[in-house]
């Protein structure tokens, strides 16, 4: 139990700093994050297309994991196709694919901060 605790916390901490971008036309979550990347999408993925997590790795790439979470929404998308778009590939629920460094899908701004 102690464990699970510990994990869902660091979930949390991690997915405080999700930020809206749009990637393949879909403007979803985006945050970078190592591990935890179902239990992430599982949290995030309500009412979304997809929640796509990102780590850089030695070498100069980025490497993007999409997750879909099932029973969510009609607005789901297959992540599998969103990442033959950059060349990678997966299943319809978790794919992924990598790029540059310097490649970050462009940011939206959040309906709160146009507000102020």
């Amino acid at each position: 139990m102690a464990i699970l605790r510990a994990q869902e916390r660091q979930v949390e901490r991690i997915i405080a700093h999700a930020e809206p971008r749009e990637i393949a036309g879909q403007i979803v979550p985006v945050l970078n994050s190592s591990v935890h990347h179902s239990e992430i999408g599982e949290a995030l993925g309500e009412g979304v297309p997809f929640v796509a997590i990102y780590h850089d790795e030695p070498g100069g790439r980025r490497a993007w994991a999409l997750r879909f979470r099932f029973g969510s929404d009609p607005v789901a998308v297959d992540v599998a196709e969103v990442a033959r778009q950059f060349g990678g590939g997966g299943h319809r629920a978790s794919a992924g694919f990598q790029t540059d460094l310097a490649w970050m899908p462009p940011r939206v701004p959040s309906p709160s901060s146009e507000e102020g």
